[in-house]
């Protein structure tokens, strides 16, 4: 994973794709928890294939998962499942003679349901017009900031240490009930990985959302 979703920690996916090559395996790259926030250079990286959904920081809801392959296993790579999308001419309708298609469409299976492609390419579209940079800019100064108004505040919580990815995780504790019951109270909706708080502050998140944080937290 190139962001942990348990604990935010982001992991040096070049370092492990050159372990990976020189054990003779492939490397894949689940993405995510990072696209849309964190840059994702496949090529940079060395990998093999990364993969990843819309629906968190790319903000295009459920069903429009993807896939990139590296360019040297594009057209070798025989996909186990393969649906009418994946044959190299799926209007010849003859089920008696498949043949891959070439390209990225010999993983696409079978019909796909256009809703979440449509809803998904509108999310991107924003991102990228926004710039992940810039989203990545925003998200840490905000993360900043609440750490900077409530981490002397609560010693006795465990705050990620290292380099980490757009998700803030901060493990309360024995306090996971009051914290819980304290955003409730102020009508935030939290999100939890047992006693872990994850918060995820994106483009659309201010100033004024760490306030009011940072405000239901502090006794």
């Amino acid at each position: 994973m190139h962001v942990s979703s348990n604990s935010g920690a982001l992991t040096d996916i070049a370092a492990v794709a050159e372990a990976a090559k020189a054990a003779g395996a492939r490397c894949i790259a689940d993405c995510a928890q990072s696209v849309g926030v964190v840059p994702v250079t496949p090529a940079v990286w060395g990998v093999d294939a990364v993969l990843g959904t819309s629906v968190k920081w790319l903000c295009g809801g459920p069903g429009a998962a993807w896939l990139w392959v590296a360019p040297h296993d594009r057209t070798t790579l025989l996909p186990v499942e393969r649906g009418w999308w994946s044959h190299e001419n799926p209007f010849e309708m003859d089920i008696s003679d498949f043949r891959y298609a070439p390209d990225a469409r010999r993983w696409w299976g079978g019909t796909p349901d256009v809703a979440p492609f449509v809803l998904s390419t509108a999310g991107i579209g924003e991102i990228a017009a926004i710039g992940v940079e810039a989203v990545r800019a925003h998200n840490r100064a905000l993360q900043a900031m609440l750490r900077g108004a409530l981490e002397p505040a609560t010693p006795q919580w465990r705050w990620p240490t290292g380099e980490i990815g757009g998700t803030l995780c901060i493990d309360t504790g024995a306090d996971q009930p009051r914290v819980a019951g304290a955003l409730d109270a102020h009508h935030l909706r939290a999100d939890f990985r047992g006693t872990t708080l994850r918060l995820s502050f994106h483009a659309y998140s201010n100033a004024a959302d760490v306030d009011k944080t940072v405000a239901a937290l502090v006794k």
